[in-house]
């Protein structure tokens, strides 16, 4: 699919994948160490959750008082990411013989002149090693990313994807912080890669590696699930012969006529996704319980600031009329995207709105044409990319964005643009797929002319008076 390359382009091509990842790692890094502190979308909530009010998981039994009801929506989303920030807490206090929490380790810019504000030792190193973990997840996603470009035969298209990607200001904001959304992503990309190189190589190994991933899913998030069928769903549609030959090999690990050890182990692994789910099932009748069904409406709206906000915001907007499906889809979609090429989080920025409709004019516009072109040269391989991608947006535009905002009657509710990351970096790689049929000079402009929408992005950025609220810088 991808045009023939010489030696000489393909030195060039090798150049321009190491430079790519290397502004994209460095835009990930940065975000790491000078984003200020309560920032990113509920990261000192993680921390806070991780070290003081970790849940115990129990089968039978309703919500007690180590239940914090100010978390609660982390208890009906799945906790599995505050369970791993816990074992790694509790495994630099015994490496450190407990000084994480009496000295500071290291000083990041965004805890320079801190030490004297409040800011407890334990959660201050926890939050380097934890934005560090991210920054490694990120790498690692890429990485498959990478993979997947490479079993689609499409590996040109990776340096314009991670372009792409950096100028996504949210994409590498998010990544480099504490963000239960890093597990989910990389998870998301490792799934695709595993279910593509079983239809292309129809390995048993890959059935096993998403298998896996299946089974933690439910403790990890339940948006990770709603993408994982929504991956199942694309492909049964797509190739019904392919996915009925996985679910064959699926039911053959099943039965141990593939062996015993992996079976064994994907039911040890699935215990507390099970566990989980059966005791919100048994004490509330519901996957994802409300806080009223835990707790009283009183103590939820002392105690619970989401749960509050919510209230209060409906209250406010409940009379007023819902604009109809179109006229939302017609402001969700550029808002959503404003907000991906911006930063949203409890301090926000977003660039200029003709910039922001160029891009999505753009990106818009390639979509388009890889799947007409994928539809007429039956690249059913790369084809399932924008099928997942078209299929999970929906997803996120009706059943939550929309969801939300007939909830509360405010347009902009959870347009945070990080709810569309799972599928984000698939839908950038196949919008790209196109110019696999293009020649190397359509291909160098575009190189070209995304060095220069980066450049213009950041100098945007740090023209805004939104930079120093964002930023710690000094």
């Amino acid at each position: 699919m991808s045009f023939p390359l010489k030696e000489t382009d393909e030195s060039r091509s090798f150049l321009l994948n190491c430079l790519t990842s290397f502004i994209f790692v460095s835009l990930v890094v940065f975000f790491a160490l000078y984003t200020d502190l309560g920032v990113s979308p509920d990261g000192l909530d993680h921390l806070n959750f991780s070290i003081n009010n970790i849940p115990k998981i129990n089968l039978i039994g309703a919500a007690q008082d180590d239940f914090p009801i100010r978390y609660i929506h982390f208890y009906s989303t799945g906790y599995g990411y505050h369970y791993l920030l816990n074992l790694v807490y509790h495994s630099l206090e015994f490496v450190s013989s407990g000084s994480i929490n009496e000295t500071y380790w290291f000083t990041p810019p965004f805890l320079e002149g801190r030490q004297t504000a409040g800011v407890p030792a334990a959660k201050a190193n926890l939050l380097v090693v934890i934005r560090l973990l991210s920054v490694i997840f990120t790498c690692l996603q890429v990485y498959m990313l990478k993979k997947i470009c490479e079993i689609l035969e499409i590996k040109n298209i990776y340096p314009l994807t991670l372009l792409w990607l950096s100028l996504s200001m949210m994409f590498p904001f998010l990544h480099g912080n504490a963000s239960r959304d890093v597990l989910v992503n990389f998870l998301s990309i490792c799934f695709v890669y595993n279910v593509l190189a079983f239809h292309i190589k129809r390995e048993v190994k890959n059935i096993k590696y998403a298998l896996l991933i299946l089974a933690i899913a439910p403790f990890v998030q339940l948006s990770l699930c709603a993408f994982l069928v929504t991956v199942l769903a694309s492909y049964a549609l797509l190739s019904l012969k392919s996915f009925g030959a996985m679910i064959r090999e699926t039911w053959k690990i099943i039965l141990f006529k593939r062996g015993y050890f992996f079976p064994v182990l994907l039911c040890i692994v699935a215990i507390p996704a099970t566990t989980d789910i059966l005791n919100k099932i048994i004490q509330y009748k519901s996957i994802r319980p409300r806080c009223v069904q835990m707790f009283s409406y009183e103590e939820c709206m002392e105690k619970n600031a989401t749960f509050k906000v919510y209230q209060d915001i409906r209250k406010m907007k409940i009379k007023q009329e819902r604009i109809d499906l179109g006229e939302y889809f017609e402001k969700w979609y550029p808002g959503l995207f404003m907000r991906i090429f911006g930063i949203m989080g409890h301090r926000s920025y977003i660039s200029p709105k003709w910039f922001n409709y160029v891009l999505i004019t753009i990106i818009s516009l390639l979509f388009t044409l890889s799947a007409t072109l994928a539809i007429i040269y039956k690249q059913k391989n790369s084809l399932l990319l924008g099928v997942i991608a078209l299929f999970y947006f929906f997803v996120i535009f009706y059943f939550v964005n929309r969801k939300i905002y007939l909830f509360t009657g405010v347009m902009n509710t959870a347009f945070q643009g990080r709810y569309v990351f799972p599928v984000y970096p698939l839908m950038v790689l196949f919008a790209h797929s196109c110019f696999g049929y293009f020649n190397r000079i359509t291909y160098y402009l575009y190189v070209f002319l995304l060095f220069g929408i980066l450049s213009a992005t950041y100098f945007m950025f740090i023209d805004s008076v939104h930079f120093g609220s964002i930023l710690a810088i000094h």
